[in-house]
């Protein structure tokens, strides 16, 4: 009877110590990743260059009857100014200028908004209904005027990156009076024939790579329309595979982890704004997508009365270098021109920030500054 019950302690001891190995090493990883959180999650901005030049700072401000949050960054105010518009929809992009270098700020002040329900910009009380790309136009006009007003510009530069380019396209057609130039990078153009393109991608590289599976999942859906988006969770595997093969965010990133690793590890955020910078993905992205899958700046936008200038990727498959070139050629514009970044997907300026930089100062600031 006692040798039976030194068995059981035997057996329990045995059966108990890795599962108390277990918690305690999940319980230290998790202290480790809350440490982590909190020491990158300041909630402070500063300047990334040396010296003791310029400013950088966070604001809120009251646009289209809503606070709305914007990081505004220069080494000197005087410089012209440029008003970045993020893509997604809801997907803010400061950390990733952060992380490449870009150095937009050598040659501008730079207002890093985060649009309606975006990042700094979302809260769980905004109204559904406000999100449309009417109300976007309206409170980028607002961002513009306040920028004008307090950095005492008649104009200013507007920059967008993928959604952001359709949100700028439409702001510079109704508003050309405000802006000096347009640049886009990863340029939304036609959302039906775009997603033909990056479907006949994800299956001519499935084959390529012998993915069975993808390329099975592939051949079962309907691409004829925009159909294909409402077939089961096509979104998804766009996101997955389009990543996977090279054609996503950047060439190098093929899953969400190191997109997620930026925002982790800028400090510009507290804990709360990180987590709303994942729910405004979820929450501009459900109710702003559509406008992206039913774009066709050919029909809408032929024309432009500022310059306009368009960055592209080679390796683009999220909104396909093809269009882009497409469209610009069939643009009319005062003046207009295209530069191809031969190893860039979606996003040349964090994917070739030298050349990127480079364009900026040498070919498209001349036209402006004398």
């Amino acid at each position: 009877m006692e040798k039976a019950k030194i068995n059981k302690k035997l057996v329990l001891k045995r059966v108990l110590k890795p599962i108390i190995i277990l918690v305690l090493v999940v319980t230290a990883l998790f202290l480790i990743f809350l440490t982590t959180l909190f020491y990158y999650s300041t909630g402070k901005v500063k300047p990334s260059w040396s010296g003791n030049v310029g400013f950088a700072e966070k604001i809120f401000v009251e646009i289209g009857g809503i606070e709305q949050g914007m990081i505004i960054e220069s080494k000197d105010a005087s410089n012209p100014v440029l008003l970045f518009l993020h893509g997604g929809p809801g997907t803010t992009e400061y950390a990733a200028f952060k992380k490449y270098k870009v150095g937009l700020e050598d040659f501008f002040t730079v207002c890093y908004w985060e649009q309606r329900g975006s990042g700094l910009s979302y809260n769980p009380n905004i109204k559904e209904n406000s999100m449309t790309l009417t109300q976007l136009i309206s409170d980028t006009v607002e961002v513009t005027n306040y920028l004008c007003e307090r950095f005492k510009q008649d104009k200013i530069f507007i920059m967008g990156h993928s959604w952001g380019t359709l949100l700028g396209s439409h702001v510079i057609h109704q508003n050309p009076e405000l802006y000096h130039a347009y640049i886009g990078a990863g340029q939304v153009v036609n959302g039906t024939r775009s997603e033909k393109e990056i479907y006949e991608f994800m299956l001519s590289s499935a084959r390529e790579n012998g993915d069975d599976e993808v390329i099975k999942k592939l051949e079962s859906l309907d691409i004829n329309n925009n159909r294909i988006f409402s077939q089961g969770d096509y979104l998804g595997m766009r996101m997955e595979y389009v990543l996977k093969y090279g054609g996503g965010f950047t060439r190098d990133i093929r899953s969400m982890t190191p997109f997620y690793q930026l925002f982790l590890f800028c400090k510009a955020y507290t804990v709360e704004e990180k987590l709303n910078l994942i729910k405004g993905m979820e929450f501009s992205g459900r109710l702003m997508a559509h406008y992206v899958i039913n774009a066709d700046l050919f029909e809408e936008l032929p024309s432009q009365e500022i310059p306009v200038f368009i960055m592209a990727g080679k390796y683009d498959y999220q909104t396909t270098y093809n269009l882009a070139y497409e469209y610009y050629e069939a643009l009319d514009a005062p003046l207009k021109a295209f530069y191809t970044f031969e190893n860039s997907a979606h996003s040349p300026m964090f994917e070739e920030p030298e050349l990127f930089a480079s364009i900026i100062a040498n070919d498209i600031l001349p036209h402006f500054i004398k």
